[in-house]
């Protein structure tokens, strides 16, 4: 093992995916319709806009690090700012679209591809390089993981908070 390898010591967290996503899955199929419209800490996002955020999370991750899809175009970004405003844009953008969708078929995109997403991330080594994430450059797959779990962690309490509060 180098020096380096020995102070990158991953955490091991990925095991916990499923577990989280079964227990948003349970509280997401006992939403009635109204629920799902209840704003959230996210302060321009209701519920059903988080869950989209994290389909559109698992449906990205998979089509850039399993399937090795890009889209081909130039990025710039002069400043922090200007990169935070292009993430909240294309957040936008995908919860705009995903109002079309029913909670139902949010909830089936989430089973679906948050399995799929599990699963390509089991399959990778956790010292392998990421592949390269927009708003923080390249990084190794177990600190990859470690983001996204976090995130998702965090999405999943602005939804269940706002009904532990209720």
């Amino acid at each position: 093992m180098t020096m380096a390898n020995e102070r990158q010591v991953p955490v091991q967290t990925l095991h916990l995916f499923p577990i989280l996503d079964k227990m948003l899955i349970e509280l997401l199929n006992s939403l009635s319709e109204d629920q799902w419209n209840l704003p959230t800490i996210a302060r321009k996002w209701t519920v059903k806009d988080i869950v989209a955020h994290l389909v559109d999370g698992n449906l990205r991750s998979l089509s850039t690090s399993r399937d090795r899809f890009f889209i081909q175009q130039e990025l710039s970004f002069q400043s922090y700012s200007d990169l935070v405003f292009y993430l909240n844009q294309l957040n936008h953008e995908w919860t705009d679209a995903a109002k079309r969708l029913s909670p139902s078929i949010l909830i089936n995109l989430l089973e679906v591809f948050g399995k799929q997403y599990v699963d390509h991330l089991q399959s990778l080594h956790p010292f392998e390089k990421a592949i390269y994430m927009q708003s923080h450059g390249p990084v190794r797959m177990f600190r990859r993981i470690g983001f996204i779990l976090r995130e998702n962690t965090l999405n999943d309490s602005y939804t269940s908070n706002r009904f532990v509060i209720q």
